[in-house]
């Protein structure tokens, strides 16, 4: 788009619409497309340090910057497998697409890097970390199951209090929050969510589309199902805890949370490279059924990631716009299914033996 780093624009353009008296996240004339900011009004607070519309290539490079840090953190220590996986999705089109933006997802992948790195030696600056995540872009919140590698009390300690401190900001910002959720796009193209198949359809004829919610939601109801079943491949000793655990959870948990509650750009699957290297562990352990089920997430995330240069390939046939987007639909799908899995399957074994007796325990 031009001119560049357009997402950065809508942060930018609002000190224009400020300076004109408007409040940037109802009327927001300073972006060049008009769209009104879409971000939590914590954003605007860059106005009063001199950010205005000329930030922002400033802003942009510095959010690529960050990202490209975080990446680095994240890859200390992998293995040439890994590595070779996560190169492979980091010059795919979706990150490229987020990079291109100047997206602000950027810079919270790099807070999210950072806050599973000091998980182990200083897990309430990890918390910090994720709360200012949280707060300027909202889904991060969804990472809060990485803390699960601590005791169960610092667990309820910790993540029982970012998520009462969530919760006070967004009943204190729930205006705000709500003009966000008006102001945000529901894409149905280049995006990826539970929504996103039925919506689709629904664009064409009414009914399709109201049949392919009804199968949405069974498919729904199968996945719950297999996460119940992915159980009985635990034991109470859980699983092996390692940094790489830690990302998986987080990773995880942030793809799982966006999928069901919004319609997400494709260049948000960045958060799905956190995930690789516990995939690729995964892969070559001895459990069967965890190992196929690695490989086909891994391989899906690759696919999804740089479906929009597969989608230039099938739109070299008559009906391939259609191919593509079932296609990325079943990719979507496949990693979405095979996440809450495999996100069972990481439960610690203390999480696991509390659900045992709470399912076992006799009622009079």
């Amino acid at each position: 788009m031009s001119p560049y780093f357009a997402d950065v624009r809508t942060i930018t353009g609002g000190a224009k619409s400020v300076v004109l008296g408007l409040d940037p996240m109802v009327s927001n004339p300073g972006d060049p497309w008009k769209r009104v900011m879409n971000y939590p009004r914590i954003w605007q607070a860059l106005y009063s340090i001199g950010v205005s519309e000329s930030s922002a290539a400033l802003i942009g490079i510095t959010f690529i910057a960050l990202f490209l840090c975080g990446l680095y953190v994240f890859m200390l220590g992998l293995t040439g497998e890994a590595i070779g996986y996560v190169v492979l999705a980091g010059l795919s089109p979706a990150i490229m697409l987020g990079i291109e933006r100047g997206n602000n997802d950027l810079f919270v992948f790099f807070l999210i890097s950072v806050s599973v790195v000091m998980l182990r030696c200083q897990p309430f600056l990890s918390a910090f970390i994720l709360a200012v995540g949280s707060f300027v872009k909202l889904f991060p919140i969804f990472g809060i199951v990485m803390f699960l590698r601590l005791r169960v009390s610092s667990f309820i300690y910790i993540a029982g209090g970012l998520l009462m401190c969530f919760a006070v900001y967004v009943l204190a910002t729930y205006h705000d929050i709500k003009l966000i959720t008006d102001g945000t796009p529901k894409p149905t193209a280049l995006a990826f969510g539970f929504n996103v198949f039925w919506m689709r359809l629904a664009g064409h004829d009414y009914w399709l589309g109201m049949s392919a919610m009804v199968v949405s939601y069974f498919l729904l109801g199968l996945v719950l199902f297999r996460c119940v079943r992915f159980l009985e491949f635990r034991s109470h000793r859980g699983v092996e805890e390692s940094r790489w655990m830690d990302y998986f959870r987080a990773g995880g948990a942030i793809y799982v949370g966006c999928f069901l509650s919004s319609n997400s750009w494709d260049y948000r699957l960045m958060f799905l490279v956190f995930t690789f290297p516990q995939l690729v562990i995964w892969m070559r352990g001895k459990n069967r059924v965890i190992a196929v089920n690695s490989t086909l997430v891994l391989c899906a995330a690759i696919l999804s990631l740089w479906h929009l240069k597969l989608d230039e390939m099938w739109k070299l046939i008559a009906v391939g716009k259609y191919i593509s987007f079932i296609s990325d639909e079943i990719l979507n799908w496949v990693v979405f299914g095979g996440l809450c899995g495999l996100l069972a399957y990481s439960l610690p074994g203390w999480l696991v033996a509390a659900f045992d007796r709470f399912q076992n325990r006799k009622v009079f």
